[in-house]
């Protein structure tokens, strides 16, 4: 029997990544909790379903209750604390927020959930030494739920970049926890056609940079990297795929002696081109570098689909 309720909540939002690959496969985000205020209102631009509001701490259980009857809830809680690229710091404050997850999950008892993290996440532990992903599993298991966890590539997803992350499914009711299987493989040279001028009205806009650093980005090969930080320098490679896009990432096109537009992030992340980000150049790229590529929430949103379907 087709399910006819595919309604779903994002906690964690950022500027809607996995709320548009939830929403092109079919499903209706009803809301969303959202901190920053650019990704805000990226998300209400072009994502459906309105804010519950901006620190999750602060949004009672009677706001809560009334998303009752949601079938899936979806989110990244921050992943700063669980990076092998940050401190990892158990004392960081961030690592609890899951815990505002699992609140959601006790009071709206969705039948699927679906939560991201940086891969890290699963080497980490807790003040008493212990495994903050066996701590994380415990907690969903004493809810009544299933959990999996697969470190999942974009790449193989139809996304053309190298992007790893942790994701978590959880059911309730003892169906599947099903991953996509592999959708096909898209290289840079697929996304990155548009041209060196500039085109605002798709937000094909990047920074200028001065004639000297121009200059020596002619000398940087594909694969290459200018100056001492390599993820804000280096060289993408046409017929390849992108390296992860961060929130600082300022690749150097692979043809032209210029950095990466932020329409061509976006396109790397899968964001399609009627999705318009809202703020400067500096706080759209971080928005499209915090993001869950799109087609592969979308993957992971078909699979859901086809197991609540039956």
């Amino acid at each position: 029997m087709k399910i006819e309720n595919l309604k779903f909540i994002d906690l964690f939002a950022g500027c809607g990544g996995l709320s548009k690959g939830f929403e092109l496969a079919g499903f209706e985000c009803i809301g969303f909790v959202e901190f920053w205020q650019s990704a805000i209102d990226t998300h209400l631009k072009n994502c459906t379903g309105r804010l519950i509001g901006k620190d999750i701490l602060d949004i009672k259980d009677s706001e809560i209750i009334k998303f009752k009857g949601v079938k899936v809830i979806v989110g990244g809680p921050p992943c700063q604390g669980f990076s092998l690229t940050g401190k990892r710091d158990p004392n960081d404050s961030r690592n609890r927020l899951f815990l505002e997850f699992v609140r959601f999950l006790r009071i709206l008892r969705p039948e699927y959930f679906v939560m991201e993290n940086v891969p890290g996440i699963g080497s980490m532990v807790n003040l008493e030494g212990k495994s903050i992903l066996g701590e994380i599993i415990g907690y969903f298991n004493k809810e009544g739920y299933k959990v999996d966890i697969k470190v999942m590539d974009s790449s193989n997803y139809g996304v053309p970049q190298k992007r790893k992350r942790a994701i978590f499914i959880g059911n309730r009711v003892d169906k599947e926890n099903k991953y996509p299987g592999f959708k096909g493989k898209v290289f840079l040279k697929e996304v990155l056609d548009l041209p060196y001028k500039e085109i605002p009205e798709i937000q094909h806009v990047y920074e200028k940079a001065a004639i000297k650093k121009s200059y020596t980005f002619s000398f940087v090969k594909p694969g290459g990297n200018y100056g001492t930080f390599r993820s804000n320098n280096r060289r993408l490679i046409m017929n390849s795929f992108s390296y992860t896009i961060t929130k600082n990432g300022r690749y150097i096109h692979p043809v032209f002696n210029r950095l990466i537009s932020v329409r061509e992030a976006a396109r790397i992340q899968s964001f399609p081109d009627d999705f318009m980000f809202v703020g400067g150049k500096e706080t759209m790229y971080a928005q499209i570098g915090n993001a869950v590529p799109v087609l592969m929430a979308k993957a992971i949103a078909q699979e859901i689909k086809g197991c609540l379907n039956g």
